[in-house]
C-alpha cells in the first residue's frame, strides 16, 4: 500500500487540498483503475487499492488530521514522547505555564489587587463561628 506521506501523492493532490478535491481526485482515479474495468491487470488492482486507502484516510477529517500528524503510524499507539509533547502543547496556554502564582491559581488575591485576601478554600480550613 501507499507509504507514509504519500496518500496525497497517490491521489495527485497537495497537502492543503479541500475535501471536495479529495473526492474528485478519488472518483477520477477509481474509475481509471477499477478492477472491473481491467480484469486480470494486477497493477491496476494494486493501484486501485492504494487510491482507495488514501481516500478512506483523507476524506475523514479525524483520520486525515491524525495522518497529517503521524503519517502511516496513525494506527499505532502514541509513543511516550508524543504523548508528552501533545500534553505540553495543550498546556502551553494554561495559567500554570504562564507564570501564575500558587495564590492566583487557587483563588487567593494579593493585597492591593482589590481582593479580600480570602481563598476559595478558606471555608474548608476555618471554623465557623456559632
Amino acid at each position: 500500500m501507499a507509504e507514509a506521506g504519500d496518500y496525497y501523492t497517490a491521489l495527485g493532490l497537495e497537502v492543503n487540498a479541500s475535501n471536495q478535491q479529495v473526492i474528485d481526485a478519488y472518483r477520477k482515479l477509481a474509475f481509471r483503475f477499477h478492477p472491473d474495468l481491467h480484469p486480470g491487470d494486477e497493477k491496476a488492482s494494486v493501484r486501485f487499492k492504494e487510491i482507495t486507502e488514501a481516500f478512506e484516510v483523507l476524506s475523514n477529517a479525524d483520520k486525515r488530521r491524525n495522518y497529517d500528524e503521524r503519517g502511516k503510524r496513525r494506527d499505532e499507539p502514541e509513543t511516550f514522547e508524543e504523548t508528552i509533547a501533545k500534553r505540553a502543547a495543550a498546556d502551553s496556554n494554561s495559567r500554570v505555564t504562564k507564570g501564575a502564582t500558587f495564590s492566583e491559581l487557587f483563588g487567593r488575591q494579593e493585597k492591593g489587587s482589590g481582593g479580600s485576601g480570602n481563598s476559595n478554600f478558606s471555608d474548608l480550613f476555618t471554623r465557623k463561628k456559632s
